[in-house]
């Protein structure tokens, strides 16, 4: 094998290599811009081994829900009490 083979082969490694830092890079951003940070959960209780009560806040509001399997329920909407 000559030493052009092998310059080839690196040149052709490199592409491939800046190509898959590219899409990671497209693939962070893409991420970040869908998910805006607008909800969170404040606490988490286990009721039953598949019944959970939760504190979430979203956009700056508290809600009570309960989590059943693949069931959700809004029990309250805590700030309006207050």
């Amino acid at each position: 094998m000559s030493l052009g083979y092998y310059v080839q082969a690196l040149i052709s490694l490199g592409a491939v290599l800046a190509l898959m830092y590219f899409f990671l890079r497209m693939s962070k951003s893409y991420h970040a811009k869908q998910y805006r940070g607008e909800m969170k959960v404040v606490d988490r209780i286990a009721v039953d081994q598949s019944v959970s009560l939760v504190i979430v806040e979203v956009r700056g509001r508290s809600l009570l829900m309960s989590v059943a399997g693949k069931q959700l329920h809004l029990l309250e909407r805590l700030d309006e009490k207050a």
